[in-house]
């Protein structure tokens, strides 16, 4: 056998070394490779989602003082998506005791206050004043009227349990608007909700003042939900449904007999301004209700159809990259004061849409739209004293709708108008035409708005007001008023729903 020089023998050596080497460099390779491109892929599926959730936060409300940014909080949640916000996982200048656990923060009390005054002047005296500004927190009087000052707190009770409690102090006194407990580890994405809190019936009901647009309340819901906002003891069970898109039914029961259920065995229309069904529209307020019809009968629960009802169903999601919507329907029934045959139904629907691009700066520019229509029958028992054949009609119905657009055209600057009807069919004992809380009415309201940052908020807004039963009272149905808010946020406020 030949032999082979020796620089060649030599190389064929280190090349038959290297053989399992090269071999086994070539598999960390593909192997690195492979690696490499699951790396790229969970980077592009994080950066869809980081878009995603940045779509969805700048399609929600601004973050309020206090907290952290819409998208920190999103990115900072370690637990699954329930149907309201939580509390901002970072702790903040409200923040009564906070523990770090694992890779988040447990916060047991946020605590904050918001103060709400406006003043302004109105082309009508103050009696008619108050009643045309209906809402327990609207500006009342030609010069200064303080809305109100809320304290809201909000923590966590223990692993299962989170509460929340909202105070009021006005001009009146001090009231509990809210104090209610949540779930936080129902199966099947269910969430209880218990204590006392308001009705969950549309958008503008259950939400407090400083979640307002505009700086008074829309007239339909001061007519069938009272000044105040319905809102009473009870439980609302929620939860969502197994769809793409976001969708959650509420099912719930309250005590009917609180004084702010106007519509059903509450106090009766305008009683906490002083106005009662006298054919005048002065003086202190009866013993006579909705229509003027006579209140009779036990407050007392005596079986489960005393009790007031909720359905709510509400299905939202994005329509595209900068567009997203929330529609909602829902239904109220409870008994009334006319009777045990009186009854009270609440329809309503409300729709929200929201546009805000992707390039925007702290929020603006955004586009929001918001609209609710809501019927009420109230049917009266026939064997009530007031009641006449003929003369008074079984069933009084009232309807009305708002529809409000608000554009954030420079930062810290948007513009706004609403447009507002209520309306009403049937007799009671009072003329219908010189009814407060039934007669034919629309307003119209432009408004514009500074925030000098997110702790505060300055609003200018006027009102243009037809009442037809100022006229059927030869006064001036034509009424001109204009209001400038100023609305701040001390410590932490907890956040709000979309």
């Amino acid at each position: 056998m030949p032999k082979l020089p020796l620089p060649i023998f030599t190389l064929g050596l280190v090349l038959a070394a290297a053989a399992p080497l090269m071999a086994a460099s070539a598999a960390d390779s593909a192997e690195l490779d492979e690696l490499q491109r699951q790396i790229e892929e969970m980077k592009k599926d994080y950066e869809q989602r980081i878009r995603s959730l940045e779509r969805q936060l700048n399609a929600g409300e601004t973050s309020p003082p206090g907290a952290a940014s819409a998208l920190d909080r999103a990115l900072a949640e370690t637990e699954p998506e329930g149907l309201e916000e939580k509390p901002v996982a970072t702790p903040g200048p409200g923040d009564l005791w906070s523990r770090q656990l694992g890779g988040s923060t447990v916060r047991l009390m946020d605590f904050g206050a918001v103060l709400d005054v406006s003043a302004g002047w109105s082309s009508t005296n103050n009696d008619n004043i108050e009643r045309l500004q209906g809402g327990a927190h609207d500006p009342k009087r030609r010069g200064f009227t303080l809305q109100q000052l809320e304290l809201a707190m909000k923590g966590a009770i223990d692993p299962y349990f989170t509460g929340a409690a909202h105070i009021v102090f006005s001009e009146e006194g001090a009231e509990l608007e809210e104090a209610f407990f949540t779930t936080t580890s129902l199966p099947y994405s269910l969430q209880l909700e218990g204590g006392y809190f308001l009705t969950e019936f549309g958008r503008n009901n259950p939400r407090h003042l400083d979640q307002w647009y505009w700086i008074d309340q829309p007239v339909i819901n001061t007519r069938l939900f009272g000044g105040e906002g319905t809102r009473a003891a009870g439980f609302r069970l929620s939860g969502l449904l197994p769809t793409p898109w976001y969708s959650a039914l509420h099912f719930g029961m309250q005590d009917p007999t609180s004084e702010t259920a106007v519509s059903f065995k509450g106090e009766p229309p305008g009683h906490a301004h002083g106005e009662g069904y006298d054919h005048e529209g002065e003086g202190e307020a009866g013993e006579e209700g909705l229509g003027g019809f006579a209140r009779i009968g036990e407050n007392a629960i005596q079986s489960p159809s005393d009790l007031l009802y909720l359905g709510r169903w509400v299905n939202g999601g994005d329509i595209t990259s900068a567009w997203s919507t929330q529609l909602g329907l829902s239904v109220l029934y409870g008994p009334n004061t006319t009777g045990p045959d009186g009854e009270t139904w609440i329809y309503g629907a409300d729709l929200i849409a929201k546009w805000r691009p992707a390039q925007n700066f702290r929020g603006w520019p955004f586009l929001i739209w918001q609209s609710e229509i809501m019927k009420r029958d109230y049917k009266v028992d026939q064997n009530n004293p007031s009641f006449e054949p003929g003369e008074s009609d079984d069933s009084l119905q009232d309807w009305g709708l708002y529809t409000e657009l608000l554009y954030g055209f420079k930062y810290q600057w948007s513009a706004g108008l609403r447009f507002e009807y209520a309306t009403a069919s049937g007799n009671g004992e009072e003329p219908r035409d010189q009814d407060p809380f039934r007669s034919d009415r629309y307003r119209v309201s432009p408004l514009l708005t500074f925030h000098p940052s997110e702790f505060s908020r300055i609003r200018l807004q006027y009102n243009y007001d037809n009442a037809e039963y100022l006229k059927a009272r030869d006064r001036d149905e034509n009424v001109h008023s204009v209001w400038l808010g100023f609305e701040y946020i001390l410590g932490s406020h907890p956040p709000h729903e979309y």
